[in-house]
């Protein structure tokens, strides 16, 4: 083993065995369950400890037995770091203490840190997503911060957030509102009501009763709709767009939930708002081709499916007639 590298099938067999309990079962085992959880095929296991023996870093002892020679103990204690191996070292606490570390590109005492099943399944999602700091440690915490994102809200890091943020769109206010405001000021805003109160609010509805206010149904203006995205689309940033004709549909949705006269819509119902409008000629929407030279979070959040299509753009130019 090199640091240069992550170590290979022979770097491990040779590490298994300067271990203690290096029986060739046990061998097999520990190292099939590391790389492909299943234990090692047979060929393939003779065929890599006789090519260590031919090396001269295994020795055969009795009944079919081999041990590292002192070139091979030499190779696999240099390949941990160590001059000479420590008393009672084990094949778990090598992986535990050795092998993960260098996975995870952590120092050792960061990596100790991660002891349980949910602070690991943080640490690999957060990789994996390639979440900020501000996720912490807690499985928890992680799966809010995805759903933030996979909501059209990466800025946000929490449910709390979101809500804050989501009923602050609905609002049409520019800076995000504490939960204590919003309850206030969207009673408010619906009842038309100047005082956050109980008997404020039950006068309201019984007001709009007597008054007979009973709200009809909305008709869906679809080409006003479109007509609206097209106006943000025009509008949008440089940093919203790819080239300068397609226009991300996640900024677009964002843009839009600020202007107090668009409908009040999640991004799931905008989306389907777009593939309805697409499909009726009234604007033209377009997939994301080259993902490697695209922001991925942008890709992902305007990640449009229906049926066998996937959208990701609002296209500026009229290619629909």
């Amino acid at each position: 083993m090199t640091a240069t590298r992550p170590p290979d099938l022979a770097d491990l067999v040779l590490l298994r065995y300067a271990l203690p309990g290096a029986s060739p079962k046990k061998v097999r085992d520990d190292v099939g369950a590391l790389l492909r959880g299943e234990s090692l095929r047979t060929g393939e296991f003779d065929a890599t400890r006789d090519s260590l023996a031919a090396a001269g870093l295994l020795t055969p002892g009795s009944r079919g037995s081999f041990k590292p020679s002192d070139a091979g103990a030499a190779k696999a204690a240099a390949s941990l770091g160590f001059v000479a191996w420590p008393a009672g070292l084990s094949w778990a606490a090598v992986v535990k203490n050795h092998l993960f570390p260098k996975a995870a590109g952590l120092p050792a005492e960061a990596a100790g840190k991660l002891k349980s099943t949910d602070h690991l399944a943080a640490f690999v999602l957060k990789r994996k997503y390639r979440l900020s700091a501000g996720a912490g440690t807690k499985i928890g915490a992680v799966l809010e911060m995805l759903a933030c994102r996979r909501l059209g809200y990466p800025q946000e890091v929490s449910l709390a957030g979101l809500l804050e943020a989501v009923l602050s769109q609905m609002l049409g206010v520019d800076k995000k509102l504490a939960l204590k405001t919003l309850k206030e000021q969207l009673t408010t805003f619906e009842t038309g009501v100047t005082k956050y109160s109980t008997d404020g609010v039950r006068h309201a509805l019984v007001r709009e009763w007597l008054a007979g206010a009973s709200a009809p149904a909305v008709t869906f203006d679809l080409p006003a709709f479109a007509a609206a995205v097209h106006a943000l689309a025009a509008a949008s940033p440089p940093a919203d767009r790819f080239y300068d004709n397609k226009v991300f549909i996640a900024p677009l949705w964002k843009a839009s939930q600020v202007r107090p006269a668009f409908p009040r819509l999640t991004l799931p119902e905008f989306k389907a708002r777009l593939v309805e409008a697409n499909g009726r000629r009234l604007l033209s929407l377009s997939r994301a081709d080259l993902v490697q030279a695209m922001d991925p979070a942008l890709v992902a959040e305007s990640e449009t499916a229906h049926l066998t299509a996937t959208f990701h753009f609002v296209l500026l130019e009229d290619s629909h007639p």
